[in-house]
């Protein structure tokens, strides 16, 4: 019983893993496009700032679970 709820659990971290690698990726690229666009006139993009804002909080908790493991 204990073996299966262990197998479960790491199952959900290596997810929780997954997930947080990937939403470090989607930052990189919210970023870099926030800063692509920044030169063309009218065509800053307000809601990077605070997507990357929100993302970060889930990578946050995410990565803990993972390291806390």
């Amino acid at each position: 019983m204990l073996m299966k709820i262990t197998g479960w659990f790491n199952f959900v971290m290596r997810i929780a893993f997954a997930v947080s690698c990937t939403l470090v990726f989607f930052v990189m690229l919210i970023v870099v496009f926030g800063i692509l666009m920044r030169p063309f006139p009218g065509a800053m993009q307000d809601w990077t700032f605070e997507v990357t804002e929100y993302t970060m909080v889930y990578i946050a908790f995410l990565g803990a679970a993972w390291v806390l493991k």
